[in-house]
């Protein structure tokens, strides 16, 4: 891991490359044992992390997010190369906003990681996602929606 004050990469190029070998090792073999019919195997991906992208770079969490900024004194070529990375992890995430058992976990993800549903974009407030809501018209404009009732139920 780099040390404080000295730069965790230099070379856009090796960064490209060790994000992509990140991506492919994500890749795994599992078997299937049907009920009926010979057990097979396939592949398939196991979720690529912001926390799994920096183990795998040695470095921090924060500092992919400095590089992902620009923040000086860091090389402006880093910034594409660490947001095609981020957004290949948030592809990922949405993705799984459509399994019933992954929705939840992937709502957080976006949200602490990528910034979605916030309106600061910094994340981390824990206010969670917003959603806009139009009032009803004021005064006379509005009516009540009388309750339904079934025919032949009427109290009288």
């Amino acid at each position: 891991m780099a040390k404080r004050g000295q730069l965790a990469f230099t070379d856009p190029e090796e960064l490209e490359q060790r994000i992509e070998d990140y991506f492919q090792s994500r890749t795994r073999k599992r078997k299937i044992y049907p009920r009926d019919g010979e057990p097979y195997e396939e592949d398939y991906q196991v979720p690529p992390t912001m926390a799994g992208l920096a183990l795998a770079l040695d470095t921090t969490r924060q500092t992919l997010l400095a590089y992902g900024r620009g923040d000086e004194p860091r090389d402006p070529a880093f910034v594409p190369i660490i947001a095609r990375a981020k957004m290949r992890i948030a592809e990922f995430a949405e993705e799984a906003l459509y399994v019933r058992e992954a929705s939840n976990g992937a709502k957080f993800a976006l949200e602490v990681n990528h910034g979605y549903g916030r309106e600061d974009r910094e994340g981390g407030t824990g206010d969670g996602f917003h959603v806009a809501v139009i009032p009803p018209a004021a005064g006379e404009a509005s009516k009540a929606i009388p309750k339904w009732q079934p025919e032949g139920d009427d109290d009288e």
